[in-house]
């Protein structure tokens, strides 16, 4: 299982306090978790994606907040950081805009959240999380929004899901998590949970 090895290394490594890569997100619950499931079945019955919320996998559909690699010996530090940071976040609802193939590329399938309370959390996180991890290849901004990433279309894949303009149902925000970043900005497992 691919899952478990890229867990399992990074377990290991920060275990021997090396960098390792970790997604602070927001885990998609109840009604928005199972719509989401069902979108990312109909997108591998025509996709061969990567992204699967079903079986064996240890992934789950979620809203990043910050994503970078955590420098070496710097983890426990974050979770206490993070720690603090949690009790001062209230609970919030999330709505999502219609699915959509993100450009430029057209290869991933994504549900946005145009808010600006999550915005103004990852921008809080990369300053308080300045000293433990890395910033930000790709900012979450007003221009590169928050998301669930519901599935990959290769370039070869000829088809198109039919999911488009498909929505998936609002949640109320309770909680962020630390996980392990994979492969195509996946979460694999859960480090730490933090409930707001």
């Amino acid at each position: 299982m691919k899952d478990i090895d890229q867990l399992a290394i990074a377990l290991y490594q920060l275990k021997k306090l090396e960098d390792v890569d970790i997604n602070i997100n927001i885990p998609v619950i109840n009604d928005t978790l199972r719509d989401c499931v069902k979108l990312n079945k109909k997108i591998i019955s025509v996709n061969k994606s990567p992204i699967s919320f079903h079986g064996n996998r240890l992934i789950f559909p979620h809203v990043t907040l910050k994503m970078g690699t955590v420098k070496n010996g710097c983890f426990e530090n974050l979770l206490f950081k993070l720690n603090d940071f949690a009790k001062n976040i209230k609970p919030m609802d999330l709505s999502f805009q219609p699915v959509i193939l993100k450009s430029p590329a057209n290869n991933y399938y994504f549900c946005e959240v145009d808010d600006d309370r999550l915005i103004a959390l990852s921008k809080d996180l990369d300053i308080l999380l300045n000293d433990e991890m890395s910033l930000p290849k790709f900012p979450l901004s007003k221009d590169n929004l928050h998301h669930v990433t519901l599935g990959y279309k290769y370039p070869d894949d000829l088809e198109i899901a039919p999911i488009i303009g498909e929505l998936i149902a609002s949640f109320r925000a309770d909680r962020i998590q630390v996980s392990v970043k994979g492969k195509f900005g996946v979460c694999i497992g859960v480090l730490k949970t933090f409930n707001l």
